[in-house]
């Protein structure tokens, strides 16, 4: 994905990390959480409580904050590309580190496909991410590992592994508030208040 966010260049990505402490608050328990820059080209795993923010630092909505997206796995099963796995035993760069469930690149028009692509700029994505690992991440493009939900079958010659892969794509802070504010939620606007706990009744009505 070349996501152009707020034009061709300027765009951000950190990833988000998030953890127990342990502690109980009055509705759930209390996570810490912060956020990491990925400055230069780079892969990246999926683990528990993470995800990445792919943001534009100038492109504001009406309440001056930053416009982002999320990037979030869920659940998905990690995944190495076969061509990656065959070009690393046949390499000498000693990279024991080829699998990756997000990558991080700056866009070049050569770079199309994440495995046998064509052209001298790389073979896929690990080469994209080694040949400008020197380089500023500003011209964001992202590479998810996915592809789908697999259970073997008889019509497949070489049967591959049981795996369940998938992303979700979210929109973070696009707008001030939603579209369709409650009239007795207007005056929020993503304020955190103390409440009683007990819904609007239009929303009671709506459940």
């Amino acid at each position: 994905m070349d996501w152009a966010l707020g034009g061709e260049t300027g765009q951000k990505i950190e990833q988000y990390d998030s953890k127990p402490t342990g502690k109980e608050g009055k509705h759930s328990p209390i996570v810490e959480g912060e956020y990491s820059t990925i400055s230069t080209p780079a892969t990246a795993k999926w683990t528990d409580k993470r995800w990445w923010k792919v943001s534009a630092p100038k492109l504001l909505n009406e309440d001056g904050h930053v416009m982002s997206y999320e990037i979030s796995m869920g659940k998905t099963d990690s995944f190495t590309f076969i061509d990656d796995q065959r070009n690393h035993e046949h390499s000498d760069d000693g990279d024991d580190s080829i699998g990756y469930d997000v990558a991080f690149t700056n866009a070049d028009e050569c770079q199309i496909y994440a495995t046998y692509n064509r052209g001298t700029c790389g073979r896929g994505v690990l080469d994209y991410v080694q040949k400008q690992k020197d380089e500023k991440l500003d011209d964001m493009v992202s590479w998810v590992a996915v592809g789908y939900h697999h259970v073997p079958r008889d019509e497949e010659q070489s049967p591959m592994e049981v795996h369940w892969q998938g992303f979700n794509l979210i929109p973070r802070d696009l707008t001030a508030q939603r579209l369709d504010v409650p009239e007795s939620r207007q005056d929020l606007n993503g304020k955190p208040q103390d409440w009683d706990g007990q819904m609007p009744p239009e929303e009671q009505d709506a459940s």
